[in-house]
This record gives structure tokens, sequence and C-alpha cells, in this order.
């Protein structure tokens, strides 16, 4: 079975057939209550005005049908009028005529900073009336809330681990983007646990301060320090926490001032060893100089051909079968 499809229609065409046979059956109910249903439940109440309301889809605009009616009072002969919502949908478009799932889908781009298709934007909301959403259906307090709850959740599942919890250390410095010359410095601390060489149970930390900025009680190392003891404690593992990280003077210090062993990070060992061993076209010219005429006695090789992964792999295959045999 072949499809065609028509790019130069910008139309959602099943989509809108859906729509189209929901605004029909909501028009029904309408019609089936005026004519039918109101005579029978509420014979006081007259038709005074029927009028019609834009629902703006995602497949189009379709009109839905509404009617006010009034009644009369026996005793004051006080006339109210009042507009029947015989459907949900209609309960809706009191407050916008944009469908929910417009709404939705221009906030949800907004705050994803997605491009939207220039076809859309004719059913999609302005970028005024869009901020009036934000602020009118509080999605910062939201966003807030539902980050909360995650953190919450995230930081049950860290503290009730048995698992080996560490701690990744790094600093890195950005420029402002307004203005360029203006750098922050931004300290990271990530707790997580590890099964697989995966991370899990992740809580990121971020500690910022201007460069120009002076020290104070919220930025400098102490703060880093309270924050941090403040979370550790709360941890259930009987296994001690492992601080990672480049081996920089604030990590080193912190992760003796909390009583925690200390790694060098992998990356860091490696670039350590290779400053001290490697051989490849990186490797400084005392190194390649050394390695080159280096042999190993007990393998009758050379640096280069003993570290290679191939015959790393030899060996490790015949410690292997050497153990099982024994």
């Amino acid at each position: 079975m072949s499809i065609k499809i028509d790019i130069f229609n910008n139309e959602f065409l099943f989509l809108k057939e859906l729509y189209s046979q929901k605004a029909d059956e909501i028009n029904q109910i309408e019609k089936h209550f005026r004519g039918v249903e109101r005579k029978k439940l509420h014979p006081n109440w007259r038709i005074f005005r029927r009028s019609k309301r834009k629902w703006v889809t995602l497949a189009g605009v379709f009109e839905l049908n509404i009617t006010m009616y009034e009644t009369t009072n026996e005793l004051t002969n006080k006339i109210t009028r009042f507009t029947y919502y015989h459907h949900d949908k209609l309960k809706e478009l009191k407050f916008s005529k944009y469908d929910i799932d417009n709404i939705k889908f221009a906030i949800k781009s907004y705050l994803d900073e997605s491009h939207i298709p220039s076809f859309l934007r004719s059913v999609l909301p302005s970028k005024q009336l869009l901020n009036h959403y934000l602020q009118t259906l509080e999605i910062s307090k939201k966003i807030e809330q539902k980050n909360k709850e995650k953190l919450d959740s995230l930081k049950t599942n860290l503290f009730n681990s048995n698992d080996q919890i560490y701690i990744e250390m790094d600093d890195l410095y950005i420029n402002h983007q307004a203005e360029k010359k203006k750098k922050m410095r931004v300290r990271e601390i990530i707790f997580h646990t590890q099964k697989n060489n995966k991370l899990e149970n992740v809580l990121n930390l971020f500690f910022t301060k201007n460069l120009d900025e002076r020290l104070n009680e919220f930025n400098d190392l102490n703060f880093v320090f309270n924050t941090i003891k403040e979370i550790t404690k709360q941890t259930k593992t009987t296994k001690k926490i492992v601080v990672n990280g480049d081996g920089a003077r604030w990590i080193k210090k912190l992760a003796e001032k909390l009583n925690l062993d200390f790694s060098l990070d992998l990356f860091h060992i490696r670039k350590a060893l290779n400053i001290a061993f490697g051989f490849n076209k990186f490797a400084s010219k005392k190194n390649k100089k050394l390695f080159k005429t280096w042999y190993n006695k007990t393998f009758n090789l050379s640096w280069k051909k003993l570290l290679s992964v191939q015959f790393l792999l030899k060996i490790l295959f015949f410690l292997n079968n050497f153990i099982i045999n024994f």
C-alpha cells in the first residue's frame, strides 16, 4: 500500500475531520436542549438570543452554537437573563476562544524555545496573550512546584540508597551574555550513585560567584562546605562517600574538612599517566626519547608494545586461564 501526502496543504485533514465531528455533536446537544429538554425541564425559560462562539483548534476554526435565555420573576416581574452552557467545552471558551490544547502547545513551545511552524501561528495566541496565560495560570509556580517534587523524590532515593555515593567536584568560568567581559565562577557539585557504569540518583548543585563580587557568607567555601555537610548527614549508606575531582586545592580542602576520601577523577588520572608515560604524538620529546629505547626485561618488549591494548588483552586472557586451571 502506498500513501500520498500533499506537503503544500497545511491542514491536518484527519484531525480537522475529528474536530468537525465534535463541533457537530456539541451543536446537536444544544439544539436538542433548546428544542426538547428545555420545554420539559424549564418551561419558563424563554429564548433571548442565539449566538455562536469561535473554537480555535490546531486543525482550524469551528463555530459552536450557544443560547441566552431569560426568565421573569412572578412576584417582582424582574427579568433575569443568563447563558446556558450545555457542554464543558463552551465553559472553557468563556475564558478564551483558543482550545486548551492550543494554549498548552504554545506554552510548552515557549518554555522549550521551540520553533513554531508558520502555518500554525494563526491558530495560536499572540505573544501578549501568551504572557497573560503564563501569569494567570501561574506557570512559573507550577514549574517550581514540579521541580521541588522531583528534587524531593531524587533526594529520597539518594539518601535511602545503600550504594556507594560519589561526589564529583569541578569548577568552570563562563562569560555573561550581556557583558562578555564579566565572568562568573561556577562550582559544580554532583552527588550520584553508580550501577553498571551508569550514573543514578544524580543531584546537581551549582555555586556561582561573579569574579568582581566580594566574598560573603553565600559564596565562599564555607557555604559550599555547610551545604554539602547538610546533605551528606542525611544519607543512610554505611559506605564512606568518595569525592572525585581534578585535584584542585579547594576540592581537596573540602574533602579533608568533610572527612571524606578523595580520588583523582578518571580524566585527570589518564592525563597524568599520559604526561608521565605517554608516547603518542602529543607526548613530550623527553618521553619519546626515553621510551623509544626502553625495554622491559621481564617481557623483553618496548614500552610502547608493552602498553598496547592487544598485549594487555593477551596478558588478561593468560591470567584468566591460569586462575581457572589452578
